[in-house]
């Protein structure tokens, strides 16, 4: 007859040591975010607004005959492209890229420097160094002559 020698193990396996694991990064990870102000997310979603609207200016700007245009002030980013070569962007110029229609306002307190760029068929334009800022924090954007935003 076969006799049963099995040995009871003490301990936790590896699958329950991995799954306790995940279960208290998942927990962690959620009072992290609950803990950070929301003023952190708020700035840093603005900043991330702002160099998608500066790289679209300078996609369009590569990828049209046009002069581009990009009008940062208070809490609005505009982005215009003269489409009739008559030197002026007036408001009725503001672009639309998929689903962001041009004029666009951050959310709410959050100021941009003021600053013009203008984007050539190249899509360069001049240096600027633009801040982001909401109550006492602030982010900042560096943009290089070729026109590439960080």
């Amino acid at each position: 007859m076969f006799i049963n020698h099995c040995k009871r193990q003490k301990g936790f396996s590896l699958i329950e040591l991995i799954a306790v694991m995940v279960i208290v990064s998942i927990i962690s990870a959620t009072a992290i975010v609950r803990l950070m102000p929301s003023s952190l997310f708020e700035l840093q979603s603005a900043r991330d607004q702002v160099v998608a609207a500066l790289f679209h200016a300078q996609q369009k700007a590569l990828f049209t005959p046009y002069d581009i245009r990009v009008t940062l002030l208070g809490g609005v980013v505009d982005v215009r492209m003269d489409e009739n070569a008559d030197g002026l962007f007036p408001s009725s110029e503001s672009i639309r890229v998929g689903a962001v229609q041009y004029p666009l306002t951050l959310v709410s307190s959050v100021q941009v420097s003021t600053h013009t760029l203008d984007y050539d068929s190249l899509g360069e334009t001049t240096a600027a160094n633009i801040s982001v800022s909401k109550s006492s924090k602030s982010v900042s954007i560096a943009v290089s002559a070729s026109g590439f935003a960080q």
